[in-house]
């Protein structure tokens, strides 16, 4: 097994993640584009790592900030660049912490997910050349990792940023309460956004979120109870 040369490849990737190698060891197998599958002897975290640098990213600093912002700490999809958006995902069990159990698939190559027919609650990732990957999330979670992705990309319709602008208090908004808009197009999911505005406010002890619709779009609220500095929100 060679390893694969990352910085010749990078953009033919659809996904990459952990297998058992030939005798036993810790793999990574790539999924190419046209299917074409090869096996790279570095464990996956040894492969993020290198793609990372290939990108000049830090990874540290990376997943810190790409969990921040989309209120996270674990299974935190990774922006590398713009067209290399990585979705972790459970692509096996393991029985301890040295195997590695997660999976990348690039954002740009996804064309769908679905649930995996006969297999209980698993799911699949369809890329755009029509290969496939069965995954061990729900097809919940998997289509709220991709839409996390979109997020970081600011892959929906309102401009990104715009969660976390303080806007000025409706009058009719009791005196604590800090109001955000989204602006979302019709069929937008909710879910993927709270992330973003219950993060954790320092000095605020409760946050309590509530959300109506408008003809402008989703308002959102927070009611903070404690000393928050409010302006930089």
């Amino acid at each position: 097994m060679e390893k694969v040369d990352l910085v010749k490849r990078w953009r033919d990737i659809n996904y990459f993640g952990p297998v058992y190698g030939q005798h036993g060891g810790n793999c990574t197998e790539f999924l190419f584009t046209k299917g074409e599958r090869v096996i790279d002897p570095r464990r996956t975290k040894t492969v993020l790592a290198a793609l990372a640098r290939v990108f000049s990213r830090d990874l540290v600093a990376l997943r810190e900030n790409c969990g921040r912002e989309l209120g996270r700490r674990q299974a935190v999809p990774l922006l590398l660049d713009q067209e290399m958006v990585l979705i972790p995902v459970k692509a096996r069990g393991g029985v301890d912490k040295d195997q590695g159990t997660t999976g990348y698939a690039v954002l740009g190559k996804v064309a769908a997910v679905e649930p995996a027919a006969g297999e209980g609650n698993r799911s699949v990732t369809v890329f755009a050349d029509g290969t496939r990957i069965t995954t061990l999330y729900s097809l919940n979670t998997l289509r709220s990792r991709v839409q996390q992705g979109k997020l970081l990309t600011g892959g929906y319709p309102f401009t990104q940023g715009v969660y976390s602008q303080l806007l000025r208090e409706p009058p009719e908004l009791a005196p604590g309460r800090v109001v955000y808009l989204l602006q979302l197009a019709e069929g937008v999911p909710m879910a993927p956004l709270l992330p973003f505005v219950s993060r954790r406010v320092p000095g605020v002890r409760k946050t309590g979120i509530s959300h109506r619709l408008t003809g402008g779009g989703t308002q959102i609220s927070r009611r903070l109870s404690g000393d928050g500095n409010r302006e930089n929100q």
